[in-house]
């Protein structure tokens, strides 16, 4: 009987734990967002070229290394890797795993609040 009760207390710590990390990721996630839309209210540039972003929209399609996306900050880090590479004209940011795919073909644009899509000027 003892055993049992540890290990049911073993499973809802389990489980405690994890919701509690769930949690807190998407309270930074959100907080990079805001601190981007904090940025740009106070007259904080996007990087020159690459300064249109869509909210809750995914530009499927395109990307430049679909098997490597990479891992960066937010979607003004993002938008500041495209401009570093040849031929990059848009990019995906998915905000909840830190990725940003970058693409250099043409996308569809889709509704996904998970994401962010930008453009880059030519």
């Amino acid at each position: 009987m003892n055993s049992s009760i540890l290990a049911f207390a073993l499973v809802a710590l389990m489980v405690i734990s994890q919701s509690s990390a769930r949690l807190t990721r998407k309270n930074l996630v959100d907080d990079d967002l805001n601190q981007d839309s904090f940025a740009q209210k106070r007259g904080i540039p996007p990087p020159a070229k690459c300064r249109n972003f869509a909210q809750g929209k995914d530009a499927n399609g395109g990307d430049i290394n679909p098997n490597n996306p990479a891992r960066v900050f937010s979607a003004v880090g993002c938008a500041a890797l495209c401009e570093t590479f040849v031929g990059c004209d848009h990019w995906s940011y998915n905000t909840p795993d830190s990725l940003c795919l970058l693409k250099n073909a043409p996308s569809e644009l889709h509704d996904n609040p998970d994401w962010v899509a930008g453009a880059c000027a030519p």
